[in-house]
């Protein structure tokens, strides 16, 4: 019982085998970094979120306690606490006053349940008149049974009261007595809040102060703007919170300005980046992708090099063994004829010659590999050169039960280099004998067409299709047509054609021959039609 042996692994499965597995401990790597990244991302935007609601907790703060120390002081009146909302600590003044109320007032009212009434008759609109007569009464700091201080702002003013309230002996105010401003004229509490108080730890605010990192904003509970910072940078790292009633119900904005968030957070950044570690897989993955590419294309090589050493070897036994064998008979005396002599000859000839033309390749192949290809271009007769070389291959056609047929013009000058026009023509004849089928007619022709040389073979074979007329000469291709014919080949002698060509500066191409077969096309620039010197007497004639 026979096992079937494996295949053993190569060298190129090995770096395929570490390349794969670079790239998954990249992807590991990458997946680790992403979620730590992540991890980090969410904690500073907590962060950053729980700065901002600690800017607004501390604005709020600082603002009850300032608010009430101004409206002490504006009123003129001194009270233990701020109508029962906020306790302030004794000795505890606002800096600034009664001035940080900038501005005359509108009006000053007095109220009690007697009436209104106004120091300004008219200055006041009549829904801020019957808010004092009808809502004042009723606000919190009036209704919490002891002397304070409040303030309040009726929707869609766009004013502000400050009053003091006074408890008559029910427990309901006796008396309630302030001013009426602006809503801008509140700006100045705001403003030395944000100016003198810390609403974060300094060793985050630095030298700029709140200002600096944070954009700050109050506004009425209507949305009428009191106090708004310098920057006012949209940020989604914000928070709000509103005063007590007994405050006006102002509501305090904070947010963490973008400019300022990498301080805060360390550097961190708020918007997740793509981070080095996926960078590297995706170079990773583009170098694996490129390396298999690689790869592949050497195995390709490699399997091309293997079946042109193979098809080199084929090309060189058949007419080495040719020549052996017809040798060795003529050495013998086996040959019982002169005609069997003169053909024994005539067979060692043809061998020969295929011989030099596949080493002529060959040598030509190597040399345009290393770059050192090169080309003497001198004045030639297209025509005779052409011949020449259709002459010289006539034994190789006949061979092959191949008939020439050459249709040249006469008198075709152009700049070549003779053996690579004749190596030319020999590869194009060989080509078209070799994949045509037997006893057809192989057409060689010359023509001037403008400034350029073209000449062409025809066959009658298959033809090449389409999608193959470029691919046939690179090197190694065998078209589908040869692909599957029993004719050998090394696959490199269109390869050599057209690198000659080029090296003249001219071009070749695939076609369909007028007859159906395939027609290989060599144009050649700077040609020109010879003309015939004329003789002295002509001229004289003239």
């Amino acid at each position: 019982m026979s096992s079937q042996r494996r295949p053993r692994p190569t060298r190129s499965h090995l770096v395929v085998g570490l390349l794969l597995l670079i790239l998954v401990l990249s992807g590991v790597l990458a997946f680790q970094a992403h979620r730590a990244a992540r991890a980090q991302q969410a904690t500073a935007r907590e962060a950053l979120v729980g700065y901002a609601a600690m800017a607004t907790n501390g604005l709020w703060v600082n603002g009850q306690e300032w608010v009430f120390q101004v409206l002490r002081n504006t009123m003129g009146a001194q009270a233990p606490g701020a109508s029962g909302e906020v306790a302030v600590a004794p000795g505890k003044e606002a800096e600034g006053c009664a001035c940080l109320l900038s501005g005359e007032p509108l009006a000053r009212f007095d109220w009690s349940p007697s009436g209104l009434h106004l120091d300004t008759p008219g200055a006041l609109a009549p829904a801020v008149a019957a808010y004092i007569s009808d809502s004042l009464p009723a606000h919190p700091t009036a209704r919490s049974g002891k002397v304070g201080f409040g303030l309040a702002f009726p929707r869609g003013s766009g004013v502000g009261l400050a009053f003091q309230v006074e408890q008559g002996a029910n427990g309901k105010p006796a008396r309630i007595a302030g001013m009426v401003a602006r809503t801008r004229q509140f700006e100045p509490v705001f403003r030395a809040i944000v100016e003198h108080a810390a609403l974060l730890p300094a060793v985050l605010l630095g030298p700029e102060g709140n200002e600096g990192s944070l954009s700050l904003a109050v506004t009425t509970p209507d949305g009428t703007p009191v106090f708004t910072s310098a920057h006012t940078d949209a940020s989604e790292y914000r928070s709000a919170q509103a005063l007590p009633l007994a405050f006006g119900g102002l509501l305090v904005r904070a947010a963490v300005r973008p400019d300022a968030i990498g301080r805060l957070v360390g550097g961190a950044v708020t918007r997740f980046p793509v981070p080095l570690p996926l960078a590297v897989l995706a170079l990773s993955a583009v170098l694996v992708i490129i390396a298999m590419l690689q790869l592949r294309k050497e195995a390709e090589l490699a399997r091309l090099r293997e079946d042109f050493v193979s098809g080199v070897s084929h090309e060189l036994r058949t007419p080495l063994a040719q020549i052996r064998m017809f040798t060795e008979t003529l050495l013998l005396g086996r040959v019982r004829s002169e005609a069997e002599s003169r053909r024994s000859l005539e067979i060692i000839d043809q061998e020969a010659r295929r011989l030099t033309q596949l080493v002529e390749n060959v040598l030509r192949f190597a040399r345009t590999n290393r770059g050192v290809s090169r080309v003497a271009p001198e004045t030639a007769n297209l025509a005779g050169e052409m011949l020449a070389a259709v002459e010289a291959f006539r034994p190789l056609a006949g061979a092959r039960r191949a008939e020439l047929r050459a249709e040249v013009q006469p008198g075709i000058i152009a700049a070549v280099d003779r053996d690579a026009l004749r190596q030319i023509l020999v590869n194009l004849l060989d080509n078209a004998v070799k994949y045509g089928p037997s006893g057809q007619r192989v057409t060689v022709g010359l023509a001037l067409y403008g400034e350029a040389a073209r000449l062409w073979v025809d066959d009658e074979g298959p033809g090449i299709p389409p999608a193959d007329r470029e691919r046939i000469f690179a090197p190694f291709y065998r078209a589908a047509r040869e692909a599957g014919s029993a004719v050998g080949g090394s696959g490199i002698g269109l390869a050599v054609v057209r690198e000659l060509v080029v090296l003249h500066g001219g071009r070749v191409w695939a076609q369909t021959a007028p007859g159906g077969g395939a027609r290989m096309t060599v144009e050649l620039p700077g040609a020109y039609i010879e003309r015939p010197l004329v003789a002295a007497g002509d001229w004289a004639a003239a």
